[in-house]
C-alpha cells in the first residue's frame, strides 16, 4: 500500500525515540454550573513513568464561561509540567492547530507549558442552508473573537521544536458553523509575522475524535 499526499510533501515524523517502559496515571475530572450560561471545568492529570530515571508528569485544565451580552466569555487555561528525564514523546508542544492558530504547528514544546484563551462567543442567525427536504444545514452560527497566549520551556535535545523564548501571543477570530460542529479559525501571530486559516472539528467532539 503507497500513499500519496494530495499536494506537496508529508510532514516528516519528529524522531522521538524508542524503547519500552511502563506507565501509571491518576486523573480527577469535574463540571460544575450555576446560572444559565455559566460553567467551570476543572482536570487535573499525574503520571509516572520508568523510562531513564523515571519521571513524573502534571497537567491542569481548567475552563469556564459566564454571560456576556447576547453570547457567553470563554476562558480555558492549561499548564504542565514535567520532572526528571521523561521520553520526548510525553513533553508538550504549541503552536497551530488546537493550541496557538497563527503559530507554526508544534514548532515550541518542552518540559514546562502554559496556554490560555479567552473568547468571546456571539450566536448569530443567517439564512437557512437547505439540501431538498432531507438535508439542513442549520440557520445559525456562532462568532468567537479570541486572545490565546502560549508559553514553553526546557526543550529537550533532539526534537524539532524549541522554548518560546518568552509568550507567545495570539489574536483571532473564529466561527462555528453546521450546527456548532464546524470551526473556523483566522489567527494572527504578532510575533511570527503570520496569519493561518484553520477549518476543523468543533473542540467539543474531540475527546470523541
Amino acid at each position: 500500500m503507497v500513499a500519496l499526499p494530495a499536494g506537496g510533501a508529508f510532514r516528516e515524523n519528529p524522531a522521538l525515540g524508542s524503547g519500552s517502559s511502563w506507565t501509571a496515571r491518576l486523573g480527577f475530572r469535574g463540571t460544575w454550573g450555576g446560572e444559565p450560561g455559566q460553567t467551570l471545568g476543572l482536570a487535573v492529570g499525574l503520571e509516572a513513568g520508568s523510562y531513564d530515571r523515571g519521571y513524573l508528569r502534571a497537567t491542569v485544565d481548567a475552563a469556564g464561561s459566564v454571560p456576556l451580552a447576547s453570547g457567553s466569555l470563554r476562558i480555558s487555561m492549561r499548564g504542565g509540567a514535567i520532572s526528571d528525564t521523561p521520553p520526548a514523546w510525553r513533553t508538550f508542544v504549541l503552536g497551530g492547530r488546537g493550541t496557538l492558530p497563527g503559530e507554526p504547528y508544534r514548532a515550541y514544546g518542552g518540559r514546562y507549558l502554559a496556554l490560555g484563551r479567552m473568547e468571546w462567543r456571539i450566536p448569530l442567525r443567517i439564512p437557512a442552508l437547505r439540501g431538498g427536504d432531507f438535508v439542513d444545514l442549520g440557520s445559525g452560527m456562532t462568532l468567537a473573537p479570541f486572545a490565546a497566549v502560549g508559553w514553553s520551556g526546557e526543550p529537550l535535545e533532539g526534537v524539532p521544536w524549541f522554548g518560546t523564548s518568552g509568550p507567545r501571543p495570539v489574536l483571532g477570530v473564529a466561527s462555528e458553523l453546521l450546527f456548532n460542529a464546524l470551526r473556523v479559525d483566522l489567527g494572527w501571530s504578532p510575533r511570527a509575522g503570520r496569519f493561518a486559516l484553520l477549518v476543523d472539528a468543533s473542540p467539543a467532539w474531540w475527546p470523541i475524535l
